[in-house]
């Protein structure tokens, strides 16, 4: 979810701008304070925790139709009014990008590895304690992406909605989809004033047999048709992007040296849990070439200019300007710099200032890129104010650009030391689903540290890898770049499949799975109850990696191309959709099991 505040004198983007120095030198006053602080506090315990992100949605049997309801700003006050008087919180609700939407957090971290076994069971408690505040018909269901966001009768209640307003100018969306916090507000309007036009997205089409060729659609008079491109899906809104529902993971790092570790080689291993957590294969009832929402979600938030967007393809003189969304630029530990071979933007002066203060030369340049941005959001309240007690300076840089993996520091006025965010993954059906990735990364983490993983490659290969996860059943035809053995102990790269890299390739790599449990054999801290549930966590990532189960995405593609109603033609129409809605629903809460997906 990101920087929330609960002010309210928002500027306007030509404001913003004018503050833009001082938002930066206050920014960079408060990481250097933090960081300062933080050398004398003693190492963290591991902890960690979920972000889950769940779908609105009303179910009229009758007319079969599965429609999002744009009512989570009612939702999550009921759900903080009625949990307030209760003894136990399960869990933190608050508001999401869109109004058909709801996030939900463990109400306490988890803590070291016996607190997995608590992780499926909390995200169970937290998903009934969520559908028992909505009516009958209506549902919380964890889908990434809804199937026809952008076409007629998507919504509910919408009929007097109208279409391009002030704030999106979406010929598909009406405003009331993007819930009017300011953030949210600031990042929607101010992407489109800074970019100079409204947010286009264009993802292909997949080719099925009776898919016409070239894919152009006719669109009404009111729609943009421009910015379409053949045999691909247009979108024109930041609702489409941030209208997804994710899986965020954090875990708590015992101090920053550990944290620049870890965040290097998840940033290097990002893509591969992108793959397989892959659940988005439609958008705006089109059945896409791809599996994962991350194309719409760098396409859905991008800022920048014209000119900015050619710097990656035509100048080869001037330092490219990535999407705010995008994988990690660069690695921050020492040992990552050499792997650093792509140029991207830095505030030189910032950069200078870190150094000098102590910070080391990686963190510096990936702080120094973050300050190299505009800043997007910025409150009236704040020119006045003599002491920032939110460090809201340097978030309101810090969360607004969305990379794979995110550098967290530690929040004001609560015990918590250096994170890191894992933001790839698409949120997948079911709660053990969910809870799977986090074992993963949580044991992934531990592994990395203990046995002194290196899964470090360029970041070139990692954003090849990046392309390749978002591709239509990456996970069993892809291959992706990954360090293999040497005899000579030197670095050597290959394209393996996804396979080898979770399970295993004699001679050429140990396999992740095979690591952990290795790992696992020796832990004296966990339950047998506890290892159980790991165990079948970790074999459900085995088999998605081996494609014994599949992804959510290719489930979705199968039944989408099994349905009865399905002319081969890639739409994905309003009856399919509805079906496909309640069968999501009904094995998200266990009533249904497909041996397909799950054991």
């Amino acid at each position: 979810m990101g920087l929330q505040t609960a002010m309210k004198n928002l500027m306007t983007w030509d404001e913003t701008r004018r503050y833009g120095k001082f938002i930066k030198k206050r920014a960079l006053e408060q990481f250097l304070e933090i960081y300062n602080r933080m050398k004398l506090r003693p190492p963290d315990d591991l902890k960690y925790g979920d972000e889950m992100e769940y779908m609105l949605i009303e179910f009229d049997n009758v007319k079969r139709a599965a429609r999002l309801l744009l009512t989570g700003n009612r939702l999550c006050e009921k759900l903080n009014r009625t949990c307030k008087n209760e003894k136990e919180l399960v869990g933190n609700w608050t508001l999401e990008y869109s109004t058909f939407m709801i996030e939900s957090t463990p109400a306490t971290p988890f803590e070291g590895l016996a607190g997995l076994g608590d992780v499926e069971r909390t995200m169970n408690a937290r998903r009934q304690e969520g559908q028992a505040r909505m009516e009958e018909n209506e549902k919380l269901v964890t889908v990434s992406s809804f199937p026809r966001l952008g076409c007629d009768g998507a919504l509910a209640d919408s009929q007097d909605l109208p279409l391009n307003g002030s704030l999106m100018d979406s010929s598909f969306l009406p405003d009331f989809t993007v819930t009017l916090t300011p953030r949210f507000e600031a990042m929607t309007r101010n992407a489109n004033l800074r970019r100079g036009r409204k947010i286009s997205i264009n993802v292909p089409v997949f080719q099925d047999r009776k898919t016409s060729r070239p894919v152009l659609e006719n669109f009404n008079s009111h729609v943009d048709s421009t910015a379409s491109r053949a045999d691909h899906v247009y979108m024109d809104g930041m609702a489409f992007a941030n209208g997804c529902c994710s899986l965020q993971i954090t875990l708590q790092a015992k101090d920053l040296e550990e944290l620049k570790l870890l965040y290097d080689q998840f940033g290097a291993l990002s893509p591969i849990i992108k793959a397989l957590g892959a659940s988005s294969p439609i958008f705006r009832g089109f059945l896409l070439d791809l599996d994962t929402r991350w194309s719409v979600l760098v396409q859905g938030t991008d800022d920048r200019t014209p000119e900015e967007q050619d710097t990656l393809i035509s100048s080869a003189s001037r330092c490219p300007f990535y999407p705010r969304c995008s994988s990690i630029r660069s690695y921050i530990s020492e040992n990552g710099r050499e792997y650093n071979d792509l140029p991207f933007p830095v505030d030189e002066a910032v950069q200078k200032t870190l150094i000098k203060e102590g910070v080391c030369q990686g963190l510096a340049a990936h702080l120094a890129n973050t300050f190299a941005r505009e800043p997007m959001l910025m409150f009236e309240e704040k020119v006045t104010e003599d002491v920032d007690h939110d460090y809201f300076y340097f978030e309101s840089l810090q969360s607004l650009n969305y990379q794979a993996v995110r550098f967290k520091i530690p929040p004001p006025n609560i015990d918590m030391g250096w994170r890191l965010e894992l933001r790839v993954c698409d949120v997948q059906l079911t709660d053990f689903e969910n809870a799977a990735f986090v074992t993963f990364a949580v044991l992934l983490s531990r592994v990395i540290v203990q046995r002194k993983l290196n899964f470090l490659m360029p970041i070139s290969k990692v954003d090849e890898n990046m392309l390749q996860a978002d591709a239509n059943d990456a996970v069993r035809q892809g291959k992706f770049w990954c360090r293999v053995k040497s005899s000579k102990n030197n670095d050597v790269f290959e394209r393996l499949s996804l396979n080898a890299l979770i399970n295993g390739l004699e001679g050429k790599f140990d396999g992740i799975i095979p690591i952990i449990r290795g790992f696992l054999s020796t832990a004296t801290e966990m339950h047998k109850s506890t290892r159980q549930i790991v165990d079948q966590h970790l074999t459900l990532i085995s088999k998605r990696a081996s494609g014994d189960y599949l992804t959510t995405a290719q489930w979705i593609r199968q039944f989408v191309r099994s349905h009865q109603d399905y002319r081969e033609d890639s739409v994905v129409t309003e009856a399919i959709c509805y079906d496909l809605m309640v069968m999501c629903e009904k094995t998200s809460k266990g009533e249904v099991r497909d041996s397909r997906i799950l054991a």
